[in-house]
């Protein structure tokens, strides 16, 4: 197995430098997502990666 290091540079020269950290914080997730419940929070984190997958598509 290699180590993460090195599959984050081989991902960044594969797709670019676009690195998302999903943190959430208790009471900040947007009601639309659910609010701050398992689920709200499932939802969001999976907006937000779906978003970086979008935005590291080439044009």
């Amino acid at each position: 197995m290699t180590s993460f290091a090195s599959r984050l540079i081989v991902g960044a020269r594969q797709l670019g430098p676009l690195c998302v950290g999903i943190d959430p914080h208790p009471g900040r997730i947007p009601d639309l997502f659910g609010g701050d419940t398992p689920e709200g929070v499932a939802a969001w984190g999976e907006a937000v990666v779906a978003a970086g997958q979008a935005a590291s598509r080439p044009v």
